[in-house]
């Protein structure tokens, strides 16, 4: 296990004990069973019928798990996003699973919600999986993910390593002290310099992607609706940025508070990548990152919920 703790951390389980997470493993249940159900009726095949089910099942839960990210300190805000969610796939069908996918990872590796440093196999699935979806085109993905291993590497370790440093202090004396810390500096100093190091490479790697990736003939347009999209986007989740100034949640395995920081950087992290979407795809990108979009908008519904109630 310790080996694997150093390959991967950003590994969250989902405890039933708490009633939100109940609720969410119902919700992902009954949609996967109703969505192949309802395809069936259509007079799709099994098969097909199935895999439907299981995307729109996971379709709920990664916005409900990129929500939880995006505004860690309020579990209701996911559920509205949910609910958005479920308003997409009425309207636009199956988003692309693969983005949400990237961008909570990106968030994780980021915001460090599991309170530990992103492992190696973390950091290459970020450059890997935003590398692989600049081959589409966007390579805004890429360089979105070259960012969020920069700024993990060099945004501040937070107030929970200062807490276990302080407590490490007046725990230990002498050379035991001294090889603590010495050891503790190394491994986040080595973290840090591996992920740098990385960014360095993913950056690399996305320019030749952007290079040999196919372009239109017609060439790359920004779109009014795009630029409208992003434009009312930000907006809306700029107070939710700037509320996490403040924030009480814990690291699911430090135990100590997130790094309010880290968990803004996030934020404008996943807000660009929808931005950069919007931009190229207009329209038809709100409903291909609906994942990413019901997040932003039920975080920032809460808000507004919670701002009226003040």
């Amino acid at each position: 296990m310790m080996v694997i703790d150093k390959l991967t951390t950003v590994g969250r389980t989902i405890d039933l004990r708490y009633a939100t997470n109940r609720a969410i493993a119902i919700v992902t249940g009954v949609l996967f069973v109703g969505g192949t159900v309802f395809q069936l009726y259509a007079a799709t095949g099994w098969f097909q019928s199935i895999v439907w089910g299981v995307n729109a099942g996971l379709t709920v839960f990664l916005t409900w798990a990129l929500c939880r990210e995006l505004d860690p300190d309020h579990a209701m805000s996911a559920f509205v996003a949910v609910g958005l969610a479920l308003l997409g796939l009425l309207c636009w069908g199956l988003p692309l699973l693969s983005v949400a996918f990237w961008l909570i990872l990106v968030a994780r590796v980021v915001n460090r919600s599991t309170g530990m440093p992103a492992g190696i196999l973390d950091a290459l699935a970020v450059a890997g999986l935003g590398i692989w979806l600049s081959l589409d085109g966007n390579w805004a993905y890429g360089a979105i993910s070259v960012l969020a291993l920069f700024l993990t590497s060099q945004l501040p370790e937070g107030a929970g390593r200062r807490l276990t440093e302080g407590a490490g202090r007046r725990l230990t004396e002498g050379a035991g002290r001294r090889l603590t810390e010495g050891a503790g500096r190394r491994l986040t100093e080595g973290a840090g310099e591996g992920q740098l190091v990385l960014a360095g490479l993913a950056a690399a790697a996305t320019a030749a992607a952007a290079a040999v990736a196919p372009r239109p003939a017609e060439g790359v347009t920004l779109t009014a609706s795009g630029a409208l999209i992003g434009l009312a986007a930000s907006i809306l989740f700029l107070p939710v940025i700037l509320s996490a100034r403040h924030v009480e949640s814990l690291g699911d395995r430090s135990g100590a508070p997130l790094w309010p920081r880290r968990v803004q950087a996030a934020q404008v992290l996943a807000l660009g990548a929808g931005l950069a979407a919007a931009l190229v795809g207009g329209i038809d990108a709100v409903g291909a990152l609906a994942p990413l979009w019901a997040a932003i908008l039920g975080a920032s519904a809460h808000w507004l919920y919670r701002w009226a109630k003040s």
